[in-house]
Order: C-alpha cells, then sequence, then structure tokens
C-alpha cells in the first residue's frame, strides 16, 4: 500500500478509492497537515516538511472501513 517506506521527501498510496480520506497521524496520535494529491487510485503525500520520526497513515473508506499503516520518515 505505501511505498517507499522508509521515505524522505514522498510516499504514494496505491489502491485507494476516490471517497477515501486520507489522513497522517504522529506519534501522538495528532493529524498533521500534508498535500495529499490524487491521481486515480494513486495518491502522493508529500512529507519533505516532517522531521524524521514514526508516523501513521490511516485510510477510511466510505464504508467505515479504517486501515492504519505505519510510517518511517527519515
Amino acid at each position: 500500500m505505501l511505498t517507499p517506506n522508509p521515505a524522505r521527501d514522498q510516499v504514494w498510496i496505491r489502491g485507494l478509492e476516490a471517497t477515501d480520506l486520507v489522513q497522517l497521524l504522529d506519534a501522538g496520535g495528532r493529524q498533521i497537515d500534508v498535500d495529499v494529491l490524487r491521481q486515480g487510485s494513486v495518491s502522493q503525500l508529500e512529507l519533505g516538511t516532517l522531521a524524521p520520526g514514526i508516523y501513521h497513515v490511516v485510510v477510511t473508506a466510505l464504508n467505515g472501513v479504517v486501515t492504519s499503516t505505519r510510517l518511517a520518515v527519515q
């Protein structure tokens, strides 16, 4: 789903629906504002302004299914 991981400047999320909500959370669970660029079923998160560390990418589908993936930012 996430590539590359670990990442530096950007990460790609594959297999998304147009209605899916994408959030980036820090280790404390706080939402981080990042640009999400969508191109069909692939979305790109811009990470260039983030400090190195562990984050969580949370995807919420329209049907309520929530998927969380750990992301390491270098």
